[in-house]
């Protein structure tokens, strides 16, 4: 019940007078039709099952590819429930005996095929199931280019969302949903990216690793084309992104070229999710470090546009500084907390941190490399 085209095979058996016609039809398409047929003499092709009874079955091999019928060189267009006759056509003076079979497929497809959730390998799809009276279960199929990638058969017309798994990152996949009863009917298809990074709207991408809005780059981590921090926004396509130096909002980065003043290149991508990836093509300085937004999928004079900062710094930088563990008995003393701070960055530094002028503690000549200084490796 997984692919096109489906076959299958329509059989008509005759007995009694050894003269006779016989056809079999679609609508007013003859699939076969035999005349002046003498079972005396087999002058038509039917296969003998009962010799003395003059029994003989007549088959129609047929194909159906979603849209057509055919047998042969003879094709029908068609939609819905098919509907077959075979005509037994007798002497003159005899009656002409008919059979109708039907075969049921959907007339129509499921609506509103829609992603409703998606990780880097897996997607979920969701439709408006059809009436039972309409569909015995569906059929989902996934394609990645011409490649099917996998198909998978849903049992049950209200069963009607579906999670793909073992997919690719940053891969287009076209999925088409189909319900069937004795066929398939009718496709749904939409197409679907799978990202690395699952944030809903605009995030940042750098080294495989996902990171949202206000995030901290150390610049040797990307000067370099394959170490660029990359802006995505999903389901978009690129128009005229940009990055642009918060302090600088005039002067957006020059993509093709840099400077002193402008140290970044940047290379995008428009499709399917638009992407700017902005790298270093030389040193920072104490004027070009720091915050840095990213807007896509047009430029930052659209108000429209969508947003995300990133902070891009020389040496070590202050990634965060938060209290934790505030008590949540208020009653009584002493009350107990936590201040964490966390560095990142450059491998030397010294660090503390202080109440007015007070240090609660301070730590000089720290070298990560050999964990000369206590703090815990995130």
């Amino acid at each position: 019940m997984t692919v096109y085209p489906q076959e299958y095979k329509l059989n008509c058996t005759k007995i009694g007078f050894y003269l006779y016609g016989i056809s079999m039809n679609i609508d007013s398409t003859a699939l076969s039709s035999y005349t002046n047929c003498d079972d005396r003499t087999n002058t038509c092709p039917g296969t003998v099952l009962v010799s003395s009874t003059y029994t003989l079955r007549y088959t129609v091999t047929i194909t159906w590819d979603g849209m057509t019928v055919s047998s042969g060189l003879i094709s029908q267009s068609t939609t819905g429930d098919q509907m077959y006759q075979c005509v037994l056509d007798n002497p003159s003076d005899g009656d002409d005996r008919i059979r109708n079979l039907t075969i049921k497929v959907p007339a129509t497809a499921p609506s509103s095929l829609t992603e409703v959730n998606q990780t880097a390998t897996t997607i979920t799809v969701s439709w408006t199931a059809l009436d039972s009276s309409d569909a015995d279960g569906y059929v989902v199929n996934v394609t990645s280019d011409t490649d099917t990638v996998q198909t998978v058969q849903v049992e049950g017309s209200s069963n009607n969302t579906i999670t793909l798994d073992g997919l690719r990152e940053l891969t287009t996949y076209s999925i088409t949903v189909r319900a069937y009863q004795q066929l398939l009917g009718p496709a749904s298809t939409i197409s679907v990216f799978t990202h690395i990074c699952q944030q809903e709207g605009i995030y940042l991408m750098h080294d495989g690793n996902c990171y949202t809005n206000g995030s901290y780059f150390f610049d040797n981590n990307v000067n370099a084309a394959n170490e660029a921090i990359s802006c995505v926004l999903p389901g978009t396509s690129l128009t005229t992104g940009q990055w642009v130096r918060a302090a600088d909002p005039d002067n957006p980065v020059d993509c093709n070229s840099n400077s002193a003043s402008d140290p970044f290149r940047c290379t995008s991508v428009t499709s399917p999710a638009a992407n700017v990836s902005l790298y270093l093509a030389q040193g920072l300085t104490t004027t070009t470090e720091g915050w840095y937004k990213c807007c896509l999928p047009t430029n930052c004079s659209d108000p429209n546009t969508n947003i995300i900062f990133a902070n891009i710094f020389r040496y070590s930088e202050i990634e965060s500084f938060t209290v934790a563990d505030l008590p949540s008995d208020m009653t009584v003393y002493p009350q107990e907390y936590k201040l964490n701070c966390t560095k990142i960055g450059f491998y030397l530094y010294g660090i503390s941190m202080n109440i007015d002028s007070t240090a609660l503690s301070s730590y000089t000549n720290c070298d990560d490399r050999t964990n000369t200084c206590p703090g815990t490796v995130l």
